[in-house]
């Protein structure tokens, strides 16, 4: 199965697992989509109840990482998308 199609096919805690095994694939699919695609990708990853707990701040760290050492833009992306995120109300 084509990288870029298994994406919408699982949950952001799995996506996260995969993206940190196979970092090189996933930062070729993604290259190929627009920065606001990319950008709701990653949001997607750590939108939920609880997003500063201490495990995805250091997932985020570990994928920011990952991703750096194959595509600037694409970490950059990460980090916006995260640093925003955690800056919003999570009192859901």
């Amino acid at each position: 199965m084509e990288f870029g199609k298994l994406i919408i096919l699982v949950m952001p805690f799995t996506l996260t697992t995969i993206l940190l095994a196979n970092t090189k694939e996933a930062c070729k699919a993604l290259s190929k989509f627009s920065d606001k695609e990319v950008k709701s990708v990653f949001r997607f990853i750590y939108d939920n109840p609880h997003p500063q707990r201490k495990y995805f701040q250091e997932d985020f760290e570990k994928l920011k990482n990952n991703i750096a050492q194959y595509d600037k833009r694409l970490s950059e992306l990460l980090t916006e998308s995260y640093e925003k995120l955690m800056s919003e109300d999570h009192s859901h």
